[in-house]
């Protein structure tokens, strides 16, 4: 059958695929529904049928193997604000744990069938089966030199796990962009072995992290909140083989270390208000060498940047908190797909000051830091199911207290007590969230460079 499009030609296919631009596969082909419409992949399998003519397939290489060009059909959403952004990560290609480690950058699973790809962002729709899914942006995204440093340096930590016997403790907060999330089962995913431990790991697959795929989108849309983004690294030369992103942040705070806040602000040449709400956030940006309100990098890799001030024994002023949970939302939620999961995943940079004997507050330490596997599987684990059990059971009122949990626990997060949320009974309780515990942060910064 002669194809209509040239699949040799990158230009080409990508000329082709736009051709569905604003379009449905209804409008263009007449569809009917011949896929599940909840199904996973679903929406791609028919593009790659009906559209580039060819039958879905699960080869190692590109999907468009003579253009070396990888498609990728995956939805976005809209704001209230009318933003569009990702609707989840970009799920690539299965990690062979036994393969996967034997071998090079150049030569590894990701890289030989992810280089380039070819985006076909739709407009996810709850009610709408496949055939009704507006496509709104489409197009060939090439790595950035930058990204690339980045993402090749996230393979490696991946891989140095696997060759480490250590495949079942991959997170991922481990990495920035290239993450290497659960694949396959409803319950986290399906086991599998691994070469160098006799332990079972859950089967991962490379993806590329959400937040990295909504600066994709304001890039092609040409969105004006990237003008509140900038980057840390000016220069491509500033990240090598021999030097990580986490390394050449951790190397800007270096000669501030010892310092109060004023001197640094001295030092650095800027004026802040001391009394501003976000003066330690926009102190470590100045650090960073940052002018607008966001971190391009950190926003690319979902970083929360944390400002920690411990007390002279150690003991940091405040618990860690996340974003307040829905009553009705969290009973329906599963461990492994919880959003209370998700946030521990994230890579944390945390910016820690310590009061000394005389009162005075100094930058103590920075460093990257994202909660181990073990523990949330374990602690966080245990108190979200107790939180889940008890909503369930009429007793919203009674959460996992801090003193049940060594890791974290659940507290009120409203901004008083009439700011509420409809438990599943109808009962308006206050809104809580998870909190790290001030103890477990502590165990987690602590070591010899804190006296």
């Amino acid at each position: 059958m002669t194809l209509p499009y040239d699949d040799e030609d990158p230009i080409s296919i990508e000329k082709y695929a736009r051709t569905l631009l604003n379009r449905t596969l209804r409008e263009v082909y007449q569809a009917s529904q011949t896929y599940n419409m909840g199904a996973r992949g679903a929406l791609g399998q028919a593009v790659e049928k009906l559209h580039f003519k060819y039958q879905p397939n699960n080869i190692a290489a590109p999907d468009f193997p003579k253009a070396g060009l990888e498609l990728k059909v995956t939805p976005i959403k809209t704001l209230k604000n009318g933003e569009l952004v990702a609707k989840e990560r970009l799920v690539l290609n299965i990690i062979d744990f036994m393969v996967e480690h034997s071998k090079s950058w150049e030569e590894s699973s990701f890289w030989q069938k992810n280089k380039r790809l070819l985006l076909m962002f739709y407009l996810h729709h709850d009610n709408a089966a496949i055939y009704d899914l507006y496509f709104r942006l489409i197009g060939i995204w090439d790595y950035p030199e930058k990204d690339l440093l980045i993402i090749k340096n996230d393979w490696k930590i991946i891989v140095n796990k696997i060759r480490n016997g250590e495949a079942h403790l991959i997170s991922e907060g481990d990495t920035m962009y290239l993450g290497a999330c659960t694949k396959g089962g409803g319950h986290g995913g399906d086991f599998r072995s691994q070469p160098f431990s006799s332990e079972l790991a859950k089967q991962r697959a490379y993806s590329l992290k959400k937040k990295y795929l909504d600066i994709i989108i304001s890039t092609w849309r040409k969105d004006k909140r990237l003008n509140d983004i900038e980057p840390i690294v000016k220069n491509v030369k500033d990240l090598s083989n021999e030097k990580s992103f986490e390394q050449l942040v951790i190397e800007k705070f270096a000669p501030y270390i010892g310092k109060s806040p004023t001197e640094i602000t001295k030092a650095l040449g800027v004026k802040i208000n001391p009394n501003a709400k976000n003066f330690f956030s926009t102190l470590s940006l100045r650090v960073l060498g940052v002018k607008t309100k966001k971190v391009e990098e950190f926003e690319k890799a979902d970083i929360t940047l944390k400002t920690i001030r411990l007390k002279h024994n150690n003991m940091p002023k405040e618990d860690i908190s996340f974003p307040y949970f829905k009553y009705k939302e969290i009973v329906e939620e599963t461990w492994y797909e919880s959003t209370f999961r998700s946030y521990l995943e994230k890579k944390f940079f945390f910016v820690i000051y310590k009061f000394n004997k005389k009162g005075e507050l100094r930058l103590a330490k920075v460093m990257f830091w994202n909660m181990p596997a073990r523990d949330i599987d374990s602690y966080a684990k245990l108190v979200w199911e107790r939180t889940v059990e008890q909503i369930n059971n009429n007793k919203a009122g009674d959460l996992p207290k801090k003193r049940e949990n060594y890791a974290c626990h659940v507290r009120p997060h409203g901004r008083n007590a009439k700011d509420t949320d409809e438990t599943p009974n109808g009962v308006m309780l206050v809104k809580k969230s998870f909190w790290l515990n001030s103890k477990y942060i502590r165990d987690q910064i602590l070591d010899k460079s804190i006296d």
